[in-house]
């Protein structure tokens, strides 16, 4: 009698445990299509006002954040590098500093936040990169440096360094305020944040915009 009643309990259990993997299953998938998610997209070409009028009817789109870009050749001491500028909002970047400057001003000055290999990607007139031991002497001392950014045209800025970032290989960003005043309509958006509504939907736009010859990176769940 006692062995029919611990067979049972083990049945029992295995339909109990069955049930809660069940309906965890259910609360798991229910949860993932009900959260936000994150996309970063980039494109090659310029970012029309029709482009943007038909990101409005990817599924599930929350919002889409442009970044304005500026192409520019950055010019520390006798190096120097070709890169893009992107202009961020940021009080809203949730940005990872490896080193910060506490005494930031934004005026006519531009201020960079460089990511970490910013200093190594620099090279001289030959071609050659830093050596190690300057890199290093340039990210100690990053508050004093003076940079030189010229764009397209030719024109040159006087720019300081407010931070290195982590994370973000060569990448240069500035607030997109300075960069819309200093810059004005050579400015151009390549690219910019997604926000979709459902893991369903970020695969369904991922797979538009990737079809329509963007660049997508996901960023994961935001709420």
């Amino acid at each position: 009698m006692k062995e029919k009643n611990v067979y049972r309990i083990i049945v029992w259990a295995g339909v109990a445990g069955l049930a809660v993997w069940f309906f965890w299953g259910k609360l798991e998938a229910y949860w993932i299509e009900e959260r936000i998610y994150g996309m970063r997209v980039f494109a090659e070409r310029d970012l029309t006002e029709e482009i943007l009028e038909e990101f409005q009817k990817l599924p599930g789109l929350c919002s889409f954040e442009p970044v304005w870009t500026v192409t520019v050749t950055v010019v520390l001491d006798s190096f120097s590098m070709e890169g893009v500028l992107e202009g961020v909002e940021m009080e809203k970047e949730e940005f990872r500093f490896s080193s910060f400057s506490k005494e930031v001003c934004f005026g006519n000055t531009l201020i960079l936040l460089v990511g970490e290999e910013f200093f190594d990607s620099l090279a001289d007139k030959d071609g050659n990169p830093p050596l190690k031991s300057q890199s290093d002497r340039w990210r100690a001392k990053f508050e004093e440096l003076e940079v030189t950014v010229t764009d397209e045209s030719g024109e040159e800025r006087k720019a300081k360094i407010g931070g290195i970032l982590e994370e973000q290989g060569n990448r240069i960003f500035v607030d997109c305020g300075q960069m819309r005043e200093a810059f004005g309509k050579k400015t151009r958006v390549k690219g910019g944040y997604i926000q979709v509504f459902g893991q369903r939907n970020l695969k369904k736009t991922r797979k538009v915009l990737e079809g329509a010859g963007f660049l997508a990176e996901e960023d994961g769940a935001v709420f």
